[in-house]
């Protein structure tokens, strides 16, 4: 599904531009595709989810659908800072993935806001939140990206489930 939403949204298109338009020899985005894969559905079939029974999202008609979350310049050089990766974005109008709080990091706020409704769709249940700095680093004996993912209490109680 991720290529079907490439194609549909012009996306290769508007990176080719980009750039072209900015002098960049490469540029790589990375994203995570959602939504209803549209199919031409046979004998009553229902529209399939493209992720862990989600559809993320309430629109069925329009197929699938991507929000990008990271940028880079090239596969082994460093991601690019958030606000750039917004800019950048922008510049190919190309959506980015929601940003439910920006401020200092706050253990409390961020493990709240683990759970709750889905914000693309409210009837299911948010998986968690990715948590990053603005300005990219690596920290560590190894020197790994600094970069979490906080799973909601919630979705770890509905897991295994029926999400439908």
């Amino acid at each position: 599904e991720f290529w079907n939403a490439v194609i549909r949204l012009g996306i290769e298109e508007k990176l080719t531009s980009f750039c072209q338009k900015n002098g960049f020899n490469h540029f790589i985005l990375y994203g995570e595709v959602y939504g209803v894969a549209k199919k031409e559905y046979l004998n009553g079939e229902k529209p399939s989810s493209v992720q862990k029974g989600f559809h993320y999202d309430t629109d069925t008609t329009t197929g699938t659908k991507v929000r990008f979350f990271d940028s880079k310049f090239s596969y082994d050089g460093p991601y690019n800072n958030w606000d750039d990766t917004l800019k950048y974005l922008s510049e190919m109008d190309l959506p980015s993935t929601l940003e439910l709080y920006r401020g200092k990091f706050n253990k409390e706020t961020l493990v709240a806001l683990s759970d709750g409704p889905d914000p693309l769709n409210n009837k299911h249940t948010r998986e968690g939140v990715v948590v990053k700095p603005l300005q990219e680093r690596r920290a560590g004996k190894n020197l790994v990206r600094v970069v979490a993912k906080i799973i909601g209490r919630d979705y770890k109680l509905l897991k295994g489930k029926s999400h439908k």
